[in-house]
Parts: C-alpha cells; structure tokens; sequence
C-alpha cells in the first residue's frame, strides 16, 4: 500500500473528500509496465465520496461508485458477508485510516473493470492511455 499511495495525495487539492481503496503493492507491480500506470490505477481506486466501513456495509448490493478516473466504475456487491468489488472477492482491511477527508480501505487485489466495461490492450498504458490524458482537474 506504500508504494501505491506514496506521492499520490499531493495531487488532491483542497481536501477533497475522498475514500481509497488500496491494494497491496504486490498486486499493482504485478501489472504496472511504466510509472504513468501508477495514477491511473490510483485513480481507479480512489472515489470522490467519504465511505467509512459503515457506510458501505450500508450500500445497495449492485451500487456503482463513480471513481477519479473518468469511465471507470467500482460496482458494489456482496457474497454474503464478503465485500465484492468490480466481481472479484476481496480482503478488505477496513478502516485503515480516517479523517475528516479521506478514508483507506487496504485491498488484497487490484480492483479491475467491471466484466461490462470494454478492455483493449495488455498494460494499462494501453488500457486507459485516453483516460489518463484526459483527466479533469478535481478542486
């Protein structure tokens, strides 16, 4: 989890509001080619809202949660008492770190597209090179 979010937060300004779930560093070398497949997976994980554990237990099973990366969704289930994300169980450390602003959920694995969301290319350079160049400055 270091590894992931090391200098990532200096790029939120303003506090923004903001829940990440944060895989283990293992997982993201696994499929990083190049050092811009940091942010976009980082943005992949991280979504514009404040969600303690609470709160997510508290979710509809199918909710959609919009991430910092345009197109790219987190879809919410639950097997039980297992947290689903995106179809793939995870082990969640929740509650890792809260504040006012910014809650960090710990992940075993990288959340990947949902199955309905369209993959083309093998590295996530290829993936979301669009993507990535087309962010939105979030104030």
């Amino acid at each position: 989890m270091a590894t992931f979010l090391g200098v990532q937060l200096s790029g939120f300004r303003d506090h923004t509001r903001s829940t990440i779930f944060a895989p283990l560093d293992e997982a993201i070398e696994a499929c990083v080619r190049n050092i811009t497949d940091y942010l976009v997976i980082f943005r992949q994980h991280v979504v514009p809202r404040l969600l303690t554990w609470q709160d997510l237990v508290r979710l509809s099973d199918g909710t959609m949660l919009q991430t910092f990366s345009g197109g790219f969704v987190i879809n919410l289930t639950w097997s039980g008492d297992v947290l689903v994300l995106n179809g793939v169980p995870v082990v969640v450390l929740p509650d890792v770190y809260t504040s006012n602003w910014l809650v960090l959920h710990g992940l075993n694995p990288l959340l990947m597209p949902p199955v309905n969301q369209k993959i083309i290319g093998d590295s996530f350079s290829e993936l979301f090179a669009e993507d990535y160049h087309n962010q939105p400055e979030y104030k």
